[in-house]
């Protein structure tokens, strides 16, 4: 799961594992000095996802949580639509 802050000025991305601990991975940006609060809705996002996911190899599905609703996105059936590199703690290619 990645959280995205200030889209259009200093742009910044988390990465974040189920229960939401901020990872060392990073997507082409650099972390926010403060990670975003876990969403109150969490929990169902990610069971909403799962049950639209389970017949597919790959699926990101992109929720959106404001004035405490949850909001649906969009689906990505393809990773390769990404041209993001994923970097870790030690790689910094």
């Amino acid at each position: 799961m990645y959280s995205t802050k200030r889209r259009f000025g200093a742009h910044r991305r988390d990465v974040f594992d189920e229960n939401w601990q901020r990872t060392d991975i990073r997507m082409g940006l650099q972390n926010s000095p403060v990670p975003m609060a876990k969403p109150k809705h969490l929990s169902l996002m990610t069971s909403l996802a799962k049950r639209i996911a389970k017949d597919f190899s790959y699926l990101r599905i992109d929720f959106y949580e404001a004035n405490d609703k949850i909001y649906f996105g969009e689906l990505t059936f393809d990773p390769r639509r990404r041209a993001v590199p994923y970097l870790s703690r030690g790689n910094t290619a």
